[in-house]
């Protein structure tokens, strides 16, 4: 079956369209939640992962299905794809609002932090500033970055991603993720220098 014929027997509240909607993509929408947390550092419970499904359906089907009747099959986006960046804004949104979606002081399997890596980087003009004020301002800067600027620079920077796990990630070309890179690490750069540092990234 065409997928916008389906999805408008679903918002046309066709029971069984529902029905079979939520059998065929509540795996894929689980796997997604997953992904995207462990993508950023967060390990969910099988529970808590449940739940968040649950919502992103519940999401979906609310006031009328709007969200769901956004689905547009523009450029030949599936509809699995489009149900990914759904899930994904939905997990790094829930992220931002319960958690911190970066935990700059956490250390890789190298020993080495986010925080530590930025802050070899930065030429201090208040070189007396204290180390927990830098990191302060240096998180005060990250958490204004997009949700998915913000998990751009940290899986670049942080987790220190390939370029080609970036695309496969984003699902973007390589000309594309050099654009949002240069963006957000554009709007770092300026965050810091409005309070009295140069960043050298």
């Amino acid at each position: 079956m065409d997928e916008l014929e389906f999805v408008r027997r679903i918002s046309c509240r066709d029971k069984n369209a529902w029905s079979q909607f939520v059998d065929r993509y509540s795996r894929l929408i689980y796997s997604y939640i997953f992904r995207t947390s462990r993508s950023i550092g967060v390990v969910f419970t099988p529970e808590d992962a449940q739940d968040l499904c649950h919502e992103i359906f519940l999401l979906l089907a609310e006031n009328d299905f709007a969200k769901l009747k956004t689905f547009q099959a523009r450029n030949g986006c599936r509809l699995a794809t489009w149900l990914r960046q759904v899930t994904v804004n939905y997990v790094i949104s829930y992220l931002r609002k319960t958690k911190p979606l970066l935990s700059l002081d956490e250390e890789n399997s190298t020993g080495s932090s986010l925080h530590e890596f930025l802050q070899s980087n930065l030429k201090s003009a208040r070189q007396n500033l204290a180390d927990d004020e830098l990191f302060l301002e240096l998180k005060d800067c990250m958490l204004k970055l997009d949700p998915d600027e913000l998990r751009l620079m940290e899986l670049a920077y942080y987790q220190q991603a390939t370029s080609r796990e970036l695309e496969l990630i984003f699902r973007l070309k390589r000309s594309a993720l050099d654009m949002r890179k240069s963006r957000a690490t554009a709007k770092l750069r300026d965050c810091m220098q409005g309070k009295g540092f140069m960043l050298d990234l």
